[in-house]
């Protein structure tokens, strides 16, 4: 089997980062005001780090080293304080019985691949904790792109279901997500700044 180093010529797919960049930053701008309004939590996410069950995959018979630096960006909106925006639904009530809470996620990344991904999807937890500090388990479900030309073969999206937990401060947070179904198990590792307690 031929071995190549991790370095490996990157190809950019015809979305960039910079698209996605542009409209979390608008989104942000736009979501400062609005959240001091209705007193919504939202998060500025940056994607960051994974870790995988094996250390290569091979692509056109050539073994490569999975990328495991993952910059990207990303935002988090809690769902369950938009009353003055979704109206109250028989799903929504469930979810406020349940005393779960419910973020919608979207944002970019460089995947394990080194291709340019975006991503889309709720993330539904449960939160514990004392003071201003919290424990979130939960299950996410996202739309996923950029995984079309590598060895996954994907659809060009794709729903990828994610386990999760939130743990930190209420105003800095670590989102870590484990993905133990496919051939290759993986983690990834995400930080989260909510601007309303900064």
């Amino acid at each position: 089997m031929i071995q190549e180093s991790s370095a490996h010529p990157k190809t950019l797919s015809p979305v960039g980062p910079m698209p996605a960049l542009a409209i979390a930053a608008i989104l942000a701008l736009l979501a400062g005001p609005v959240s001091a309004a209705g007193q919504r939590e939202w998060s500025i996410d940056f994607n960051g780090v994974s870790l995988h069950s094996e250390d290569r995959y091979v692509q056109n018979g050539v073994s490569r080293e999975y990328n495991e630096t993952n910059p990207g960006m990303g935002i988090s909106i809690e769902l369950t304080e938009w009353n003055d925006i979704v109206r109250k639904s028989s799903w929504t009530r469930w979810i406020d019985r349940a005393g779960i809470d419910a973020d919608i996620k979207f944002g970019f990344f460089e995947n394990s691949y080194r291709e340019d991904s975006l991503y889309a999807g709720a993330f539904l937890h449960k939160d514990y904790g004392r003071g201003d500090w919290k424990l979130a388990p939960g299950l996410g479900l996202l739309l996923v792109t950029g995984y079309e030309d590598t060895p996954e073969d994907a659809p060009s999206v794709f729903p990828l279901p994610v386990l999760g937990v939130e743990v930190g401060h209420k105003a800095v947070k670590l989102n870590v997500g484990f993905v133990p179904w496919g051939d290759v198990d993986f983690a990834t590792v995400q930080l989260q700044l909510v601007p309303r307690y900064w």
